[in-house]
């Protein structure tokens, strides 16, 4: 009896223990939660909707702050605060724990509602601080072992290396210091990193957040660290900047978390440093007790586990029976299923063993589509070959033989002949089945594609008649062309000459209103004609040699004369050295240039017309050209700006407008230059006027001849006498960019003015078009006032027939180019120079005029004849006129000529034919220069002449100013002594 009541001591005892060991280990381990419940509000009803969730953002590595538990979850104290916070206030909270640098970007874009952290000031420029939360403790942290003081302020940290967490508040702090106390700094992700750092000797120090150090030492098992204080600041909650006022809610909530307990259970679970457990000593006898009967329940529970794994494993292999039995049920269905499936697709489907050469499986849509039993599938391994077209059979057979052999999936179309004789297009899509490196088994999809090929056969034939279709309209305005042109080239070219004759007022009035419509059906023409090549996309464009400063020249002297018909001025300005050694197409530019120059003309009453022209982005390789053309006309609304450069739209398009024209021309300008690769723009304001632009990118090759430089004309002196204000601009601009001392006058009288007798001009530059006439009589008197003989050097906007009799003298045809007027200043103006200079130079002579050169004209049309022959003449030529390109041949093979002009569709043979004969007679004959005549002008014209040997292209009706342009580039002399007459 004894025995048992020592035993039911025993035991009680032992059970007693048990529950005292495990109520003080209860005590010991810290609470999940806090121990007072939040007050939660509830919603009566018909109250507003539950505001939206409140998104809590912070650091997923600052405990005990903020950080990741075991599990990744949202743990710390600021995490439990606002989630108390959300519960006190009937908010939903999300708490999202990223990477600092994300919760700061977060709160600067909005996604991130609320987040804690230390002030400073930067911080509040940045973002809006709300309540305190705590005060946080910055300290230094070291090794135990650390031989040398810890500093006790942040100034003291010159030659330390601290490592700190990066974007903190102490890394903001250290980056403010003064860079002679700053010290070195080892950045870190996380406190933790930034004190395992400084444990393993990479930094001195590590500074941070006392609670966020402690924390970090505790997980990193470091108990001894030494640690001092260096700053105190505030620890905040924070939203993003101007959102402060939508958390007034958020200070009255946090009073009474405080007030209720709630905060300090907070506290006392996250912020509080936890002792050790306590351990505990008892009865050898008790532990043995314990021992056992952990082995009794450890026996117990193995015991109950082998028995569950055994039912389960029973029951798992039943199950598995279960479930083999239910996939082949389900197999078998599938199976059925897919049959079905194959054999309702509008497709036949099938398989093929490549070892037996037999079909093994094929749908019934065999059957419908083509007729023949399926059973013929199967049974002949030749069925399906002998079926195919006999055109298609054997590269069918060859091309699957080898794509088989290669391994790889093709699809084929060919045609089938069906049981009731019609053919069937099919499409086949095989796959090669490839077992063990080698192709055991073809699986294919037939597709019925007659409809689709019938279509494409619709859809070929459609385009075969839109082509027939696009030849005869292409005929028809080449046809056109020929017929409109061949009449305007004698109505233009006789009314040119007609005004180079003796006329009455009358009788001028009269010629010259036939002339301007002529110009005006011809640019309605020209417009028609290259808006086809543009919308056909038959634009050509040549890459030949292009000098931007002779193409401009060549555009202000073609436009020059109908500027002066209208009182207006027409100047060329070239700013700097532009490069004479580029690559474009000067006749497309030319062809913008000269609608550019002609619109501003055109809608400009009164003013001045400039062209300027300019290079930029100037390298060795390359150069870009810019255009300007601007007038001082009507100007152009913004609106109208906007939809300038589109087709068949001008400024003003009401019937009633002063200025006629297709409207095409801009649109083909900006065609050209796009194609080109440049750009085109204007800039306008109504009533002022409009600057029209365009820039091309050019590239440079080869070499050219250096341009005259200032230094050859630097120091001499120069009087401008012009009343137009914008051509003694540009001719001050020219002459000062070539080195020269210039002076500017209106008229005579202002001119005497602004003399001096110590400055007294070598050169004296005098419009024959002034206001009060009499530009030889005012040179005359000048040089009778000058203390030393002065060059004069006229400036005329028409041609004159009356020659320079005065010595040395000469005449310059506005618009003026740059490197006439410089040329005619170094010959006229160096004696002048030289005979007042301290070294008086020899005298420049000009050369003896050239000899009359000899033109053949090969034309068929007798009035053409005649205008040719009339043009030529007045030229200085001597012309030579055959009916057709026989009798050219022959003449070319006989005479001596300079320049032949070949008309290209006459009678007997063609201007090409005789093109080729020339080109295949012996030198010299067939080297002569040959300039195709023809009023065809459509896209492959001029390249079709040029193809032929021709060396150039003028299109009827042929004006003056072209053939004057030829003439000048193929014979120099004859256009020179021309112009000097």
């Amino acid at each position: 009896m004894t025995n048992q009541c020592w035993g039911l001591t025993v035991g009680g005892g032992l059970v007693s223990l048990l529950a005292s060991v495990a109520s003080a280990f209860a005590q010991a381990s810290p609470p999940t939660s806090p121990v007072r419940p939040a007050t939660t509000m509830t919603r009566a009803p018909g109250q507003a909707d539950p505001p939206r969730p409140l998104v809590y953002g912070g650091s997923d590595h600052f405990g005990p702050w903020e950080s990741l538990d075991d599990r990744g979850g949202p743990d710390g104290f600021n995490v439990a605060l606002v989630r108390a916070l959300g519960r006190h206030t009937g908010r939903p909270v999300v708490v999202t724990l990223t990477p600092w640098a994300r919760v700061v970007h977060g709160l600067e874009t909005g996604t991130v509602d609320l987040s804690a952290m230390g002030v400073s000031t930067a911080r509040r420029t940045r973002f809006d601080f709300l309540p305190i939360i705590w005060t946080l403790h910055q300290t230094l942290t070291a090794p135990a072992e650390r031989t040398w003081p810890l500093p006790d302020r942040l100034t003291s940290l010159s030659g330390e290396i601290v490592a700190v967490e990066r974007g903190s508040l102490m890394h903001e702090v250290l980056l403010d210091l003064p860079p002679t106390v700053r010290p070195a700094m080892l950045l870190a992700r996380s406190s933790s990193e930034a004190l395992r750092a400084v444990l393993e000797g990479q930094g001195t120090l590590a500074l941070g957040n006392a609670q966020a150090m402690r924390h970090a030492a505790g997980a990193l098992d470091a108990r001894r660290t030494a640690s001092r204080e260096v700053m105190v600041t505030g620890y905040h909650f924070v939203t993003g900047p101007g959102r402060a006022r939508e958390f007034a809610w958020l200070e009255p909530a946090l009073a009474e978390l405080k007030a209720n307990g709630t905060f300090a259970t907070l506290i006392e679970q996250y912020l509080t440093p936890r002792s050790a457990a306590p351990t505990w000593s008892v009865w050898a006898f008790v532990l043995t007790g314990g021992v056992l009967l952990t082995a009794v329940v450890v026996a117990l529970t193995w015991y109950r586990r082998v028995r569950r794994v055994v039912a389960a494993k029973v029951q798992a292999e039943a199950l598995s029976v279960r479930r083999r039995q239910e996939a082949e049920q389900a197999l078998h269905a599938t199976e059925r299923q897919m049959q079905q499936l194959v054999h309702s697709v509008k497709a036949i489907v099938w398989r093929r063993d490549l070892a037996a050469g037999q079909y093994t499986f094929v749908s019934q849509e065999a059957e419908q589509l083509l007729g023949y039993p399926a059973a013929h599938w199967l049974a002949d391994a030749g069925f399906v070959d002998g079926i195919i077209h006999a055109d298609d059979r054997a590269w069918v057979r060859s091309y699957s033989a080898r794509a088989t052999a290669e391994q790889r999936d093709h699809t084929m179309e060919y045609r089938v002949v069906t049981q009731d004789g019609r053919l069937v297009w099919l499409r086949d899509i095989v796959s090669v089945m490839v077992a063990e490196g080698a192709a055991r088994e073809l699986i294919g999809v037939m597709v019925d594609i007659s409809e689709y090929k019938a279509a494409e056969e619709a859809l070929e034939a459609a385009h075969a008649r839109a082509l027939a279709a696009t030849r005869a309209k292409s005929e028809f305005l080449a046809s056109m062309s020929h017929e409109i042109r061949t009449p305007m080239n004698a109505v233009i070219g006789i009314t040119d000459l007609l005004l180079d004759t003796p006329l009455t007022t009358e009788q001028r009035q009269f010629v010259e209103t036939v002339r301007s419509s002529g110009d005006v059906l011809l640019n309605v023409i020209n417009d028609i004609l290259d808006f086809s090549k543009v919308e056909s996309g038959k634009l050509e464009f040549e890459r030949i040699g292009l000098d931007p400063e002779r193409l401009a020249d060549e555009v202000a002297r073609l436009m020059g004369e109908r500027a002066t018909a209208r009182g207006l001025d027409l100047t060329c300005r070239i700013v700097g050295d532009i490069p004479g050694n580029l690559i474009g197409d000067p006749g497309r530019l030319r062809q913008v240039l000269l609608n550019l120059v002609g619109n501003a003309i055109k809608f400009t009453e009164r003013g001045d017309v400039a062209i300027r022209v300019s290079a930029s982005d100037i390298a060795s390789d390359h150069a870009t050209v810019r255009f300007e053309v601007s007038d001082t006309g009507i100007g152009i609304s913004p609106d109208a700006q906007a939809r300038l450069f589109e087709a068949f739209t001008q400024a003003d398009a009401s019937t009633t407008r002063r200025f006629g024209g297709t409207g095409l021309g801009l649109a083909i300008s900006r065609r050209i230059i796009e194609l080109l690769g440049g750009r085109i723009g204007v800039e306008s304001v109504p009533g002022e006027g409009t600057t029209f632009w365009f820039t091309v990118p050019c590239p440079r090759v080869g070499g050219v001849a250096a341009p005259l430089r200032p230094g050859t004309l630097g120091g001499m002196r120069v009087l401008v006498v012009d009343d137009s204000r914008a051509s003694r601009m540009m001719l001050e601009q020219t002459l000062l960019d070539a080195g020269m001392i210039v002076q500017t006058a209106r008229d005579a009288d202002d001119a005497m003015a602004v003399l001096r007798p110590d400055a007294w001009p070598h050169v004296a530059l005098i419009d024959e078009g002034l206001a009060d006439g009499g530009a030889t009589r005012q040179a005359e008197q000048l040089r009778a006032r000058a203390p030393h003989p002065v060059a004069v050097l006229l400036l005329s906007a028409r041609l004159s027939g009356t020659p320079v009799t005065m010595e040395r003298a000469a005449r310059v045809m506005k618009p003026v180019r740059r490197s006439e007027l410089l040329a005619a200043i170094d010959a006229i103006g160096r004696p002048v120079v030289a005979e007042v200079g301290p070294t008086p130079q020899a005298p420049v002579t000009p050369a003896g005029a050239p000899a009359a050169a000899r033109v053949l004209v090969a034309e068929d049309n007798p009035v053409n004849q005649k205008v040719a022959r009339l043009m030529l003449e007045k030229s200085g030529c001597r012309v030579d006129v055959v009916e057709h390109g026989a009798l050219a041949v022959e003449a070319v093979r006989t005479g001596a000529y300079d320049l032949v002009l070949m008309d290209c569709q006459m009678p007997v043979c063609d201007g090409f034919e005789a093109t080729r004969r020339i080109r295949a007679l012996a030198s010299p004959h067939g080297h002569i220069v040959i300039v195709a005549l023809t009023a065809n002008a459509l896209a492959g014209d001029r390249e079709r002449c040029l193809a032929s040997g021709m060396n150039d292209y003028l299109a009827k009706p042929v004006r003056r100013d072209a053939l004057a342009g030829i003439l000048e580039r193929y014979l120099p002399g004859v256009a020179s002594a021309h112009t000097a007459a």
